[in-house]
């Protein structure tokens, strides 16, 4: 027996899980037979999840037991507080411990069968004691839900699965049950509590929702309107006349009453009504749910641009508590709509979230209420009026056969003379088996060859297999090296592949290999707790500036710590150098910076979101299902390329550490959904971080520590102390902006963007000079994560650092308007 090894011992860091896949090629007959495998075992997963929900759905004792038998992590209170539950499921019960990995086992002895394992007799005792059953799970019924192979191997599996699919459904269901119960109870408590406020507010959003749908539906007859000069006032006046009169169409079943007014302004153009008239949504439309979209967690500040929605809520809310009561206030806090830029904002609501963000307790109490009111009380009552999305089974239903690479399952076969890099063959185990279509198959082992994404195909098989010190078993058997670009940096990766699932899509077979990995890293990872202290002279340090959501994604600069004395910071800036270009015009070029843009994306994106665009806002929501694989597709395949880019970088270069600087609700796994999210993400489980992504995975293949940090800092001014390494008594903050070369965001060229844009210039207001963004950016998030003194120092700034971006900013647009 091989000794356990560390992973640190062989110059490599932690174990890491990565996942390959490829189609599988093989002759007729054996594709044939993979898949009426794949059918069978599909079928019969389905049949036994199938028939314990129906379990579930008879309650009393046959739902007991169904909960004690599936064992989700979450249940329904009354199944909790039964004596049954807390006695067969509490932590001191040996029936939890054994059941774990013997899922046919309970059922076989539920049904009857002769008990003969720890697990069953466990649960054969609590059986008599508390007459525990489902009435019709017998041995007959066990052998028509497990009929398609009488191996009890191949039957554990499938009732593996089916249990997990069930756990988690069953889970997801309390949880939305529970989730469903408090916001309950938080909208009644708000409606008894305030009532002069939530019950016009909670219409008025209802009434929102359906005015809404409706200027969607009309859009190209709003537009038709416009050209032909009808006036705004009164085609609004026109379409809430039709919305009123149609209030049987359930989208439009909360607008408010036409008054008068309305009225006489609809009357100064009869023709608008009948031209809205002429079309109506169909009777299964449905409103936009309004409180989903002002619920989204944020600065409470970005609602200034909702101008319609936040003067509304003020108002409501001032004549509900008479918190502003001269005219001048309501004038000043409650109506008054400015424009920066080309946007237009609620200036007094800017003004009240700006003071309180920059004075804290010290505010105006008037504009503390009002701000705190609208971040917390009131989010937390739209939380409460948004629908919950009830999980449904048959999105769960997803079980395909997997396979362990062991003797009775798969294995690699050695590979042919003149074999691609990206194929490897393999032999597969299928065990006994019954096709949906009656036909026996006896237990056999088939070949084929599976091509794609393979790079276990190039690696070597080692003389002795290795014994990896690892809370699950890691033994790897095979070595890849990876070589730089250059020639001169090469890593070397253990592998050990195991399980492998078998997929089909209609004529089509695909096979996805799991394998555990660790790859030689710099140094060992468990030293970058503290990367002030353990980053050493020579050693290099990749800053990433990640930028989620617009145009520019993200920046690198790579910095090598020095001992030398010219280099007042004890850091030095290096140039690097990528290979560029595609097929026979490659070369390489020298850069101080990576920068890549996003907005090739987002333009193909947007592209298809309008090929699908609809007038019709239910065909516009199932197009939007429609083309979601397709820009999923396209937002991984972009995504994986740039973090595979940015590793064979760092790895070229002898970059042991990367550190992504960011913030937002994009780098949140619990934030806002969008395809950038599977780039790059952060969730956080009390005091720990746990990173994940396409990024990730890149870095860890590559051998690279990769840690996060905060984004915030990149607006803090670093130019003097890089040139004389003293920290300056006060730092101060820039702001930055996009010079246009070409018409972009409706900007003509020569113009600037502040609020859009790549951000590649900034504006110094001490100096009144512009330089390199990127440039400052890269050196100040450096020194922030790396120097505890800038770091004290800055922190100081970042308190008000959006009100002083935003003096800076003003001073910069001032500045262009006068030139």
């Amino acid at each position: 027996m091989t000794a356990k090894l560390k992973s640190s011992e062989l110059g490599c860091g932690v174990p890491y899980r990565l996942t390959y896949s490829g189609q599988v090629f093989a002759s007729s007959e054996t594709r044939s037979l993979l898949a009426d495998y794949i059918r069978a075992y599909k079928a019969s997963v389905e049949q036994v999840v199938l028939y314990f929900s129906e379990v579930i759905r008879r309650g009393d004792g046959d739902e007991l037991t169904a909960y004690i038998l599936i064992g989700p992590s979450k249940v329904p209170q009354h199944i909790a507080d039964t004596e049954v539950w807390r006695v067969v499921m509490g932590k001191e019960s040996d029936y939890v411990t054994l059941k774990k990995g013997g899922d046919l086992k309970v059922i076989y002895t539920m049904a009857g069968y002769e008990v003969q394992t720890s697990v069953g007799k466990s649960l054969a005792h609590f059986v008599k004691q508390f007459n525990l059953g489902i009435g019709d799970l017998n041995v007959e019924k066990v052998e028509a839900l497990f009929g398609f192979s009488p191996k009890l191997g191949i039957r554990d599996t499938v009732a593996a699965a089916a249990f997990r699919i069930l756990r988690s459904f069953l889970s997801s269901a309390t949880n939305v049950q529970q989730i469903i119960a408090n916001r309950q109870s938080v909208f009644a408590a708000a409606m008894v509590r305030n009532p002069a406020f939530y019950e016009p507010f909670y219409r008025f959003c209802k009434h929102l929702g359906s005015w809404n749908h409706a200027c969607r539906f009309y859009q190209s007859t709003r537009q038709v309107l416009r050209i032909e000069g009808a006036p705004e006032s009164v085609i609004n006046a026109s379409q809430k006349i039709v919305m009123d009169r149609h209030r049987d169409i359930p989208a439009w079943a909360n607008t408010h009453p036409v008054n008068d007014a309305e009225r006489e302004i609809a009357n100064q153009m009869r023709k608008v009504v009948e031209v809205f008239e002429r079309r109506l949504p169909t009777s299964d439309a449905i409103e936009e749910d309004i409180f989903r979209r002002y619920g989204k967690p944020g600065p409470p500040v970005v609602l200034a641009k909702d101008t319609y929605f936040i003067r509304t809520v003020l108002r409501m809310l001032n004549d509900a508590e008479g918190i502003f009561t001269t005219d001048a206030d309501k004038e000043e806090f409650l109506q008054t709509i400015k424009k920066r830029g080309k946007i237009p904002y609620h200036h007094g609501w800017d003004t009240m979230c700006r003071e309180v963000e920059a004075k804290k307790r010290k505010a105006d109490p008037r504009f503390r209420r009002v701000v705190e009111f609208v971040a917390g009380e009131l989010r937390e009552f739209i939380n409460s009026c948004r629908a919950v999305r009830t999980p449904s089974l048959k999105y769960e239903l997803v079980a395909w056969p997997q396979i362990a690479q062991e003797r009775y399952g798969w294995d690699f076969l050695p590979q042919i003379e003149g074999a691609t890099g990206n194929e490897i063959s393999v032999s597969i185990w299928l065990p006994a088996f019954r096709s949906l279509g009656g036909v026996e198959h006896r237990a056999t082992t088939v070949q084929a060859t599976i091509r794609g994404h393979m790079p276990l195909a190039k690696a070597s098989v080692l003389e002795e297999q290795l014994d990896i010190k690892n809370p699950t078993q890691f033994r790897p058997d095979r070595l890849s090296v990876q070589s730089s670009v250059f020639g001169k940096e090469r890593k070397k990766t253990y592998s050990k592949a195991q399980a492998l699932r078998l997929i089909l899509e209609e004529a089509k077979i695909y096979a996805q290999i799991s394998s555990e990995n660790i790859t030689e890293v710099q140094r060992d990872p468990s030293v970058t707790r503290d990367f002030s202290e353990n980053v050493k002279v020579l050693e290099r340090v990749g800053i990433l500036h990640y930028l989620p959501g617009g145009c520019r994604l993200v920046t690198m600069a790579i910095f090598e710590r020095t001992a030398d004395t010219s280099n007042p910071t004890g850091w030095k800036l290096i140039k690097f150098r990528e290979q560029v270009g595609t097929k026979d015009h490659r070369h390489i070029a020298e850069k101080t910076f990576l920068i890549i843009e996003d907005d090739e994306l987002n333009f193909v994106v947007s592209n298809l979101a309008k090929q699908y665009q609809s007038a019709d806002p239910s065909e516009n929501a199932k197009n939007m299902r429609r083309t979601g694989e397709i820009k999923r597709h396209l937002a991984d395949t972009r995504y994986k390329q740039i973090a595979a880019r940015i590793a064979r970088i760092c790895r070229d270069h002898k970059v042991g550490y990367l550190f992504v600087c960011g913030g937002g609700r994009l780098i949140s796994r619990g934030g806002v959904n969008h395809p950038v999210n599977r780039f790059f993400t952060l969730s956080r489980n009390g005091g720990r971080a746990t990173l994940a992504g396409f990024l990730v995975n890149a870095a860890n293949k590559s051998g690279i520590a990769i840690q996060c940090g905060a984004g915030k800092p990149g607006f803090i001014s670093s130019k003097d102390t890089v040139l004389t390494g003293r920290i300056p008594s006060q730092l101060y903050v820039v702001s930055a902006f996009h010079h246009m070369k070409k018409p972009e965001f409706g900007y003509a060229p020569g113009g600037i963007a502040i609020s859009k844009g790549r951000r590649d210039r900034l504006y110094d207001p001490i100096t009144k000079s512009t330089s390199s963004f990127v440039l400052n950016a890269s050196w100040s998030l450096l020194l922030y994560h790396f120097d505890k003194a800038f770091k004290a120092a800055a922190d100081q700034v970042l308190d008000t650092l959006e009100e002083t971006v935003l003096v800076s900013t003003e001073e910069l647009e001032a500045r262009y308007k006068a030139d």
